[in-house]
């Protein structure tokens, strides 16, 4: 528990400063989707069978952290573009 709330600072602190769109912070919000996930589906199955609603909650928190890891990576790739199409403009 510790260990994830230390990675969710990080990410708050590089939300703050704008920087999600770095490698690292990248790969921390698929951890952090995966980790949840994988509560979520734990939650769900134990113990007596698979209940989908207990698992509910933190299946769906991890959307949050897929859907900004796959937003970031967009954002990454289309800046990367930019500075490609103005770095061959400017020879």
């Amino acid at each position: 528990l510790f260990m994830i709330s230390t990675i969710l600072y990080s990410l708050k602190d590089a939300a703050e400063r704008d920087r999600l769109t770095g490698t690292t912070f990248i790969q921390l919000n698929w951890m952090l989707a995966l980790w949840s996930s994988l509560v979520g589906i734990g939650q769900a199955i134990y113990p007596m069978g698979f209940v989908l609603y207990r698992g509910i909650a933190m299946l769906s928190f991890s959307l949050l952290f897929v859907t900004k890891a796959v937003k970031s990576q967009v954002q990454k790739r289309q800046q990367a573009a930019a500075d490609r199409k103005a770095l061959s403009s400017g020879e």
